[in-house]
This record gives C-alpha cells, structure tokens and sequence, in this order.
C-alpha cells in the first residue's frame, strides 16, 4: 500500500512540475534554453533511470546530436517511455525499444 501511494504521489507531483513548466513558458516567465546534446546519452540516462517495472527495455543507439532544451526533452522522453510502459502492458510483452536517430528535415 505504502509503495503504490509513494508511486502516486510521485506522478502527481511529476504532473503539477509539467504543468508549471508550461505555465511558465507560456507566459514567459521561463525560456527554452536551446543547447547542442547528445540525444543518445540522455534516451539512455532516462531509460537507466526509469523503473521499468519488469519489463523489458533496449536501447538502440547511435551518435546523435541534436539542439534543444534538455530539461524538456528528458520530460518528453521519459513521457514517451512511462507511457509505453504503462500498467496496461504486461512485463511478458515483447520488449520496448528507445532508438533515437537523426532524420533531415525535407
């Protein structure tokens, strides 16, 4: 019981820091900081920590490097990755892949 309200409670308060954060780019009390990084690196760093809650998760990486905001790619990227690991998946289903590469704009 003390586990799932910790869980709970850390989504929760996950979900008031995003919408602060948007708040306050919206109303532009915050700003994107654009900076080079390692897109590779941090899919990494996110998947490693990230409970993965049995489930299996690779990582298929090459170099990439991309200019962004790290702190709202790193929210991005771990969004993507809790909801590909969502309590609706089983920990038996095949495993989930984070494979970032770098595509060229047309």
């Amino acid at each position: 019981m003390l586990r799932r309200t910790l869980r709970l409670a850390e989504g929760m308060g996950s979900l008031v820091d995003g919408l602060l954060t948007r708040a306050r780019l919206m109303s532009g009390t915050a700003a994107i900081t654009r900076q080079p990084l390692r897109l590779d690196q941090l899919v990494e760093a996110v998947v490693e920590d990230t409970g993965t809650a049995g489930h299996r998760v690779e990582v298929r990486v090459e170099e990439t490097v991309v200019v962004a905001d790290p702190g709202l790619v790193r929210r991005a990227v771990g969004n993507l990755l809790g909801n590909a690991l969502a309590p609706a998946t089983r920990p038996e289903s095949p495993p989930t892949y984070a494979s970032p590469s770098r595509r060229t704009a047309p």
